[in-house]
């Protein structure tokens, strides 16, 4: 337990990928704001992560900005070696970064089919296999996996490949857990429902996103921060014995 508190992620190091904007921006302050050291990652917008980082040093925290594709090995385990080499390990994933391109079934491509599943699964495979080494020889790690509500429902037209890559993701969390629990290491899930977030509305056509809450028990779309807060438990001490499994984060629209 870091000091008196189960949720302080002192002594900690995080790499929190797709981190220059939306629930990876909101993790990374939360994660920061609870001591520990980040890395803000980006595939091509410099300029945002490393605002975020400004605005965590500002706040007195610790945060490097790393740009790079975690579909790419290569790149994955320059994230993974940059992490430690500016923080000392690696003790935190958040595979955030991620595509949800709207297409029809029938009209993607083979290149379609492998860019998503590179940037959806094989990023968060990647980084679990560069990153464990130093998880277990420090016997503590986390992973932390975004999903969505649609791979639990199966209702999202058009958009069958992002859903199927994150059902893949499910399982290897489980794979992670079932294996790795023995070294300190744990895999979850973060499943959202409808967020709040800056987003390329033209894979949302008509208002069907505002009108999404009014189905929402809580009657709202999820923030950032819900996002993030639900990150930052897992990634705690707080969340020890919690492992292979999905927090949903959906206000109460599916209840399973």
């Amino acid at each position: 337990m870091q000091g008196s508190n189960p949720f302080s992620l002192e002594g900690h190091a995080a790499l929190i990928t797709g981190s220059g904007r939306n629930i990876g921006r909101a993790t990374a302050l939360a994660f920061a704001r609870a001591g520990a050291a980040v890395t803000i990652n980006g595939r091509n917008d410099a300029e945002a992560t490393a605002a975020v980082v400004r605005e965590i040093l500002d706040e007195g925290g610790r945060a490097v900005a790393i740009m790079g594709d975690a579909a790419d090995r290569n790149q994955a385990e320059a994230l993974v070696k940059g992490t430690q080499d500016a923080f000392g390990s690696l003790d935190i994933v958040v595979a955030n970064a991620g595509v949800r391109p709207l297409k029809p079934f029938l009209e993607l491509s083979e290149d379609d089919w492998q860019d998503i599943m590179s940037a959806n699964l094989h990023g968060p495979f990647h980084l679990a296999q560069a990153g464990l080494p130093g998880m277990i020889e420090k016997g503590y790690g986390r992973f932390i996996h975004l999903s969505g509500l649609p791979v639990f429902t199966g209702r999202y037209q058009q958009k069958t490949a992002p859903v199927a890559s994150k059902a893949g993701l499910q399982g290897l969390t489980k794979g992670l857990a079932d294996e790795f629990g023995v070294n300190g290491v744990t895999a979850n899930v973060v499943a959202p429902g409808m967020i709040d977030t800056t987003r390329d509305w033209r894979n949302y056509p008509g208002d069907q996103v505002h009108e999404h809450a009014k189905m929402i028990p809580t009657r709202r779309l999820g923030s950032v921060n819900d996002i993030a807060y639900a990150c930052l438990y897992l990634a705690s001490d707080a969340a020890g014995h919690i492992n292979g499994q999905t927090i949903h984060v959906n206000g109460g629209e599916v209840m399973f």
